[in-house]
C-alpha cells in the first residue's frame, strides 16, 4: 500500500522514513491483512528535507473476495530539525574548488557551468558515517537561489562515484520554472541547509472503508 505524506512546511523535517508501520489493518470480512513484518522496518530513513515524500507498508491479502479495507491504522515516526546552520557559497557562478562546512557536512563546488537555461553545479558532498545521512540524500538539498532568495528549479543530481560518506555529482538547475517562459532567476548564492539537532515525532493516523 502507497502513501502520499505531507508535513506542515513549517515544521523542518530531517529524515522522513521511506516505510510505515501499520498497528491493525481488517478487511470487510474481519480478518487481518497485516504481513507481521519486524516492528523496526521503518527504521529506514531518508535524509531529504522535502515536506512532501512517499512511503510504503506490506499487506497480505487472506480472503480474495474481500472489498474493502474496514479498518486501516498506523504510526510514522519522523525526525523534526530543531536546530540548523545553512551553508552558503555567494558567487556561485564563478565559484571553483570552494570548500564550506557546517555540522560536520562539508560541500566542495568544483565548478559551475551554464548551457543556456540550464546550470550544472559540480560539486563533493562529505558527510559523517551514519546509516540515514547518506550523502546522495543531502546532494538533494542543494539549491541554487537568485538576489531576491528565489530559488532555481532542480532537476536532480546524478552521481559521478563515491561511497555513502562522500559523493561526486553534478546537480541539474533550469532558470524557468517547469521550464516555462517567464522571468529566467540568475543564480547569485548556493545554499544548502544542515541539521545540527533533533527530535522525535511519532505520528498517528486512521482511515475507514478503503476499497
Amino acid at each position: 500500500i502507497q502513501f502520499m505524506c505531507l508535513a506542515e512546511p513549517k515544521l523542518h523535517l530531517s529524515e522522513h522514513p521511506y516505510n510505515v508501520k501499520l498497528t491493525e489493518a481488517i478487511d470487510d470480512t474481519g480478518k487481518s491483512l497485516l504481513a507481521g513484518v519486524a516492528d523496526d522496518i521503518d527504521d529506514a530513513y531518508n535524509t531529504d528535507t522535502q515536506s512532501i515524500w512517499q512511503a510504503s507498508s506490506n499487506l497480505v491479502i487472506h480472503e480474495p473476495g474481500a472489498k474493502q479495507i474496514r479498518s486501516l491504522k498506523g504510526k510514522v515516526r519522523l525526525l523534526a530539525a530543531t536546530k540548523t546552520q545553512t551553508i552558503e557559497i555567494p558567487d556561485i557562478l564563478t565559484a571553483k574548488n570552494v570548500t564550506k562546512s557546517a555540522g560536520g557536512q562539508a560541500i566542495t563546488v568544483r565548478e559551475v557551468t551554464v548551457n543556456g537555461d540550464e546550470v550544472v553545479v559540480a560539486a563533493t558532498i562529505l558527510v559523517p558515517p551514519n546509516p540515514g545521512n547518506l550523502a546522495y540524500n543531502v546532494a538533494q538539498n542543494v539549491r541554487l537561489l537568485d538576489a531576491a532568495g528565489r530559488p532555481l528549479q532542480s532537476n536532480g543530481a546524478s552521481g559521478d562515484g563515491g561511497n555513502p560518506t562522500r559523493l561526486d555529482f553534478h546537480i541539474h538547475f533550469n532558470k524557468h520554472a517547469n521550464g516555462g517562459d517567464g522571468e529566467a532567476l540568475i543564480p547569485v548564492k548556493l545554499s544548502l541547509p544542515v541539521v545540527l539537532e533533533t527530535k522525535p515525532i511519532e505520528c498517528e493516523f486512521e482511515f475507514k472503508n478503503l476499497p
